[in-house]
């Protein structure tokens, strides 16, 4: 895999944004990073549509994590004992409670557990078990306890972010969020990207909105905005950015 870090910056509308991501892309793509280096350079008076287009493909389209085991196993059937150690099974240390976020989403499952983050995903007519796990044991104790909660339905939604890159585009970008980094001031999402990171200047810039979210996260960015700016201020871009009317 080839890792590309990508910084993109961009005068919109008389504000400012800076947007920056790490990439991972099979070698036998590599060339496409150059024709996009040759866009941006060289095209800036379509920077909202492109922007626009290049990541919603990136996010709906390609998958460009590897698996890390295909296993013939029937998620929701077969005895766990056929896959998993005996020590994993009798001793494992996490509960449901652990898992911070499990979802399905475009038929798979998203989960995060430690903010590790795992993908399951299942083929039903072939009953092929599909896992991504950024540990070595992809098999450990953090599938295991994912795999009982997909099969008791115990399930919590991702924190849903939209960012807006202009007003009159109808599709707007949706990120799940697992997690909030103050200190590097971003959003942490996952969605078929592992390392992508939501700068907090969309937020700031009101190019950004959560559609929703659970009372820790929200408490998260309220404190982070109380603490940089007079309570006008950021009480204007909490209500802004938290507005319902839109969902």
């Amino acid at each position: 895999m080839l890792p590309i870090y990508i910084s993109i910056s961009a005068f919109i509308n008389n504000k400012y944004y800076i947007f920056s991501f790490t990439q991972f892309i099979d070698l036998d793509y590599q060339f496409l990073f150059d024709i996009i280096v040759i866009l941006f350079e060289h095209s800036p008076n379509i920077m909202h549509e492109l922007c626009n287009e290049l990541l919603e493909q990136f996010n709906t389209k390609f998958e460009i994590f590897k698996y890390n085991d295909s296993l013939d196993f029937n998620l929701f059937e077969d005895s766990l004992e056929t896959i998993f150690s005996e020590e994993i099974i009798k001793n494992n240390k996490y509960k449901f409670t652990d898992i911070q976020y499990l979802e399905e989403i475009d038929g798979k499952f998203y989960g995060v557990i430690d903010n590790k983050r795992f993908i399951i995903m299942y083929d039903t007519n072939n009953e092929r078990l599909n896992i991504y796990s950024g540990l070595k044991d992809s098999l450990g104790s953090e599938v295991f306890i994912l795999i009982k909660a997909i099969r008791a339905n115990n399930f919590k939604k991702f924190n849903r972010i939209q960012v807006i890159f202009n007003e009159s585009v109808e599709k707007k970008l949706i990120f799940y969020s697992y997690d909030i980094d103050i200190e590097n001031r971003c959003f942490m999402v996952f969605n078929n990207l592992i390392d992508r990171k939501i700068n907090f200047g969309l937020m700031e810039n009101k190019s950004l909105k959560v559609l929703s979210c659970d009372l820790k996260f929200k408490n998260k960015i309220i404190d982070y905005l109380n603490n940089k700016y007079v309570s006008s201020k950021a009480k204007e871009i909490t209500d802004y950015i938290f507005d319902s009317k839109d969902k």
